[in-house]
């Protein structure tokens, strides 16, 4: 995408992201929409590009406990944590559908 910037009227697709954020911390529902919006830093963080008009990345967050705990720390930790998932599903995915895989790419080359 950054190699160009010529105008594409369909763009890539199939490229959506999306992720959940559970915590066992006791959060209402806007609460939870915050700390999902802090999460999607971690999208950005390792994901280029990320956001586009041409995805639909989305993470959501939901609360299965009881426990007392402050919404900006678990969104942090959140957005955290998201990154390093994304990080770790690329490190150890492997080669399907016709495309390489980070692992396979290095060997090779």
């Amino acid at each position: 995408m950054y190699a160009g910037y010529a105008a594409i009227e369909n763009k890539f697709t199939g490229n959506t992201t999306i992720g959940i954020v559970m915590t066992n911390a006791c959060f209402d529902k806007s609460r939870l929409c915050k700390i999902a919006g802090m999460a999607q830093n971690g999208l950005a963080r390792s994901i280029r590009p990320v956001h586009t008009s041409a995805d639909e990345d989305s993470v959501y967050a939901m609360s299965v406990g009881s426990v007392q705990a402050n919404m900006d720390m678990v969104g942090t930790l959140a957005a955290d944590v998201m990154s390093e998932a994304i990080l770790s599903a690329v490190k150890n995915a492997e080669t399907a559908y016709g495309y390489i895989s980070a692992n396979d790419f290095l060997t090779e080359y």
